[in-house]
């Protein structure tokens, strides 16, 4: 079996040479001549599968996405062409949750918002907002659930869209969906907005196509409209710059770019194409390709820093801001600047001293969202 994989995907090597003969395609340079002989493709969310791209694809018979999304991909063609697809849904699930855990912890510190008398709605209550809601949870934070395609089968507690954008944050985790009867596209319409106040908080971390941005921006000018977070772009990456002055936090579509994230989108492309072939999945933990990190400390003496200040040290989100939005004003590269993220790590990747001085529920809140404490040396 010939594979070709991006060079962007983590441990492709360590994954896919197992399968088959396996190689490394370079980012942004796959033509059609490229797959003549192939029959896996991999590839992650910046890579569109056309028609025009697969019309010298021979054996061609999978492609599949180490992302979650699959709006890169043309569907329907590959149905027709009966070319297996998949997409590693769930992979970044636990990365968007944390950066969006970070975006509220930021509007806390600036006394905008607190975190312990705020409302979440959550719109879209798959895998990430899913892992949402279990973070919210830990840190005692109230939210609404808001997802129409799931609720009449899902034993949750379900909002409709009105009143989960009423709530003082508004988090956006839906797949983007052009027709139907739940179609997403521009589901935050111009009159929705306009009903979103400036004490409101709005994170979009799925698609840049479900909110009206043009006129998101025209409220933005009027000094109207709700603090925005925004991870996602409408065309991107030739996004539109005139909107970065108004954001309180900007990043370029990297909510879901951990290490661990990374990783787990080509572990289940490999899982994936395991099942396919019936070959059995070397299980490898995520973790035997990555650094193990030095204890932080955290909760020392009696001036130990709030937990929002913590979960900002271990992901600072202001900083990623402030590098997309000075470098996109010097000279827009969206692309690059995805490509070049250094990425970060998840919270069960970090430990804390068994001894620091954290109260019954802050430990509990801690651990909930994955933090290992590790044993009291004193005791």
């Amino acid at each position: 079996m010939n594979i070709l994989y991006e060079d962007t995907m983590p441990h492709g090597a360590d994954y896919f040479c197992s399968l088959g003969h396996a190689k490394p395609y370079s980012w942004q340079t796959l033509t059609s001549e490229c797959l003549i002989d192939i029959d896996v493709l991999a590839i992650r969310s910046t890579t569109k599968i056309t028609p025009k791209l697969l019309s010298k694809a021979n054996r061609l018979h999978t492609v599949a996405t180490a992302t979650a999304g699959t709006n890169h991909m043309d569907i329907p063609f590959l149905q027709k062409a009966g070319i297996n697809y998949y997409s590693a849904g769930g992979c970044n699930a636990i990365a968007v949750a944390q950066y969006v855990v970070s975006a509220i912890m930021f509007a806390h510190d600036k006394r905008e918002l607190d975190f312990n008398t705020i409302e979440v709605g959550i719109v879209g209550a798959g895998n990430v907002g899913s892992t949402l809601a279990k973070y919210l949870d830990a840190l005692s934070i109230s939210y609404v659930l808001c997802d129409p395609p799931i609720e009449h089968q899902d034993p949750r507690n379900f909002v409709d869209l009105d009143r989960a954008l009423a709530c003082d944050v508004v988090s956006l985790h839906v797949p983007y969906v052009q027709t139907g009867e739940h179609l997403t596209a521009n589901m935050l319409s111009a009159s929705r907005l306009d009903k979103m106040t400036t004490n409101q908080w709005l994170i979009n971390a799925c698609r840049g196509e479900v909110l009206d941005e043009s006129h998101l921006l025209s409220l933005k000018k009027a000094n109207l409209g709700p603090q925005l977070v925004l991870d996602v772009w409408l065309n991107e990456p030739k996004i539109n710059t005139e909107l970065l002055p108004f954001v309180r936090l900007g990043t370029p579509h990297i909510a879901g770019h951990t290490d661990e994230g990374k990783i787990r989108g080509t572990q289940m492309v490999y899982d994936y194409l395991c099942s396919k072939t019936s070959t059995k999945s070397e299980k490898v933990h995520i973790d035997q390709f990555l650094p193990r990190l030095e204890p932080l400390e955290y909760g020392y003496g009696d001036s130990a820093m709030p937990m929002s200040q913590f979960l900002q040290r271990v992901y600072d989100i202001h900083f990623d801001h402030r590098i997309f939005v000075e470098n996109m004003s010097k000279s827009p590269a969206f692309s690059k600047l995805r490509k070049q993220y250094q990425g970060r790590r998840e919270y069960n990747a970090f430990y804390l001293h068994g001894e620091c001085k954290l109260s019954e529920k802050e430990r509990a809140a801690l651990s909930a969202l994955g933090f290992t404490f590790l044993p009291d040396n004193n005791a």
